[in-house]
């Protein structure tokens, strides 16, 4: 009963790989941690951010049928992408059919990681290389900060360095949980 569920699945050309954003062969141990990461961003007890407010109930915290279904939807198949890809046998038959409808496994887009929310650099403390407090905090003088810091919900925090700034990086992942947020600043660029 669950095969001929999947074989429905499988005629919609759905890239199990791509639905956790791996590479095609990725193992079992690679799948599950993929498949945590997406979980985590996809659920709405774990995203506050994914509950649609609801302006017909009045209620906070509501959710719109339509947001629901489609939360409920997209953590269903990446559950289904999880339970296809770490059972061998249903992998090969995975493998045969999506092979066989002369469709190959797409490569994860290179938009890069899915970014959870937006946040000003303004909001990032600033921290300093010759400071005595751990290296955060106001400097004393005209010094450049080394790089900036933010707090995380997960108790970890985003870090980005003024390197990154100079080169134009402006995602960044917790090293404590693997949300990435991406960081609004504008490039100043010196005269002369």
């Amino acid at each position: 009963m669950k095969t001929d569920f999947l074989k429905i699945q499988y005629q919609q050309g759905i890239d199990y790989y791509a639905v956790l954003g791996l590479e095609e062969g990725a193992s079992p141990a690679e799948v599950n941690k993929a498949w945590r990461r997406e979980v985590l961003l996809h659920h709405p007890d774990k995203n506050p951010s994914l509950v649609i407010p609801s302006s017909s109930t009045g209620v906070s915290g509501a959710s719109t049928p339509s947001g629901s279904e489609e939360q409920n939807a997209k953590i269903h198949l990446i559950n289904q992408a999880r339970l296809v890809l770490t059972d061998p046998v249903l992998r090969e038959e995975w493998l045969s059919s999506f092979l066989s409808n002369a469709q190959q496994p797409q490569k994860p887009k290179e938009e890069g990681p899915h970014v959870f929310r937006h946040i000003s650099l303004d909001e990032f403390e600033p921290c300093y290389a010759s400071t005595t407090s751990g290296g955060t905090g106001e400097a004393e003088d005209e010094e450049e900060p080394t790089h900036f810091v933010h707090p995380c919900r997960c108790g970890g925090e985003f870090l980005i360095t003024t390197e990154q700034l100079d080169q134009g990086v402006d995602v960044v992942g917790c090293e404590g949980c693997g949300e990435w947020v991406r960081v609004g600043y504008e490039v100043v660029e010196e005269e002369d």
